[in-house]
């Protein structure tokens, strides 16, 4: 694991990208069409958000791919030392930001001249404190990283010792009781089965440690047979440094190797379409034009089956493509970037609700403004999260600095 794994790094960003998307596509999908025109381009936006969906479980099972890694050694007193206080720092950090942005606090200071102590005591202080301790909508990640990183001493045992034929299951399992679980909550509300599932306390395979555990065992089925998708040599150079030749050199070996790809890769490809088109063609009929005031979208969970799928189908796609040899200008992105998605991911609402009060955003009314305007905030957001994290580096080297020199 000493070696960087492009495709997975590449990966990283996309689901970042992905999950802005994710978060800009509730202004597009969020209430109901008053026209035709309006509820065609509706359509096309649950298309895009049902494939944003992916964007958090790729996240986590990235996160159970370097972390179940055998050959990386992680002990207890690691979790309590090195990466739970990562979390919290992170969740104290951005809740004081969020809960200064919700009142609207940096726009007051810039228009004040700076006259920071009128500005706070011009704040509801109740509301602020309660906005600290609970965080912005989207630190609910943080918390669920918390709970996989105590228990991942214990998920490291399963991962080292399971078959396949046991993941499987486990990941049946999971889905299983998942899909259940959440849609008996929230569609069936069948009081005997809410019963039988709470006497049989399965919360350990349930949501997210599926993801967890799928990221290591979707690349350790499929990354070591997929090298049947390399490049030849004698025209590896020239991929590197040309694009065209690049895609062309992977078109012939895509067509020449169709026979031999993984059965169970196809599978799992065939199933994850299956299931983008089922979540979109589901949720259309569900909320049919005039139909509803509020969208029913409760195939859009991440605790859905079909978002299952459509994870496991991006991964195991991704994981074929380990002997890949990527032209050079996304070896440099994969090399410099994935280390900013984390404050990508936590900064982006901020310039969400920036973006749009600075018209730098496409009207929401076509659906293919969306991809779009993701795009312009991931941007803003990733040159923001690298200022920030040369900011911290800064920080950092001088605080070393200063204290060798006093010792």
């Amino acid at each position: 694991m000493k070696k960087r794994l492009i495709h997975y790094d590449l990966l990283r960003i996309f689901a970042a990208y992905l999950i802005v998307m994710l978060h800009l596509s509730v202004q597009y999908i969020r209430q109901a069409p008053a026209s035709f025109e309006a509820y065609t381009q509706w359509e096309y936006a649950i298309a895009f958000s049902a494939f944003s969906r992916i964007g958090v479980p790729i996240f986590i099972m990235l996160s159970g791919l370097f972390l179940l890694n055998p050959d990386k050694n992680i002990s207890i007193s690691a979790i309590f030392t090195k990466y739970l206080p990562k979390i919290v720092l992170l969740f104290i950090a951005w809740s004081f930001f969020y809960a200064f942005a919700e009142q609207d606090f940096y726009r007051q200071v810039w228009a004040s001249d700076f006259h920071f102590q009128k500005c706070w005591h011009d704040m509801d202080q109740q509301l602020f404190w309660h906005s600290v301790l609970r965080g912005n909508y989207h630190m609910w990640y943080l918390y669920m990283l918390a709970g996989l990183y105590l228990i991942t001493p214990f998920v490291r045992i399963i991962a080292a010792h399971a078959t396949k034929r046991q993941f499987c299951y486990f990941m049946g399992l999971c889905i299983l009781i998942t899909f259940v679980t959440k849609f008996n909550d929230s569609l069936w509300k069948l009081k005997p089965l809410s019963e039988t599932l709470d006497t049989l306390s399965l919360t350990f395979a349930f949501g997210y440690v599926g993801y967890f555990l799928a990221g290591y065992f979707l690349d350790k089925i499929f990354s070591d047979s997929a090298s049947d998708l390399a490049v030849s040599q004698s025209t590896e150079a020239a991929a590197l440094h040309d694009w065209k030749t690049f895609c062309q050199v992977i078109f012939n070996k895509l067509k020449q190797k169709l026979d031999k790809l993984n059965k169970y890769a196809i599978l799992i490809y065939l199933l994850g379409a299956g299931a983008f088109f089922f979540t979109v063609a589901w949720t259309v009929h569900a909320n049919p034009m005039f139909g509803f005031r509020f969208p029913e979208l409760i195939l859009f969970s991440n605790y859905s089956p079909t978002v299952f799928l459509m994870s496991f189908a991006v991964f195991t796609f991704t994981a074929r493509l380990k002997h890949l040899q990527f032209p050079r200008f996304l070896r440099i992105i994969a090399k410099k970037l994935p280390k900013y998605m984390l404050l990508v991911y936590m900064i982006h609402p901020f310039f969400i609700v920036e973006a749009r009060r600075g018209g730098l955003l496409l009207d929401s009314t076509s659906a293919f403004s969306l991809p779009f305007n993701a795009f312009i905030v991931f941007l803003i957001s990733l040159v923001i999260s690298i200022v920030l994290q040369q900011i911290y580096e800064g920080f950092r080297r001088i605080s070393k600095w200063i204290i060798k020199y006093i010792r």
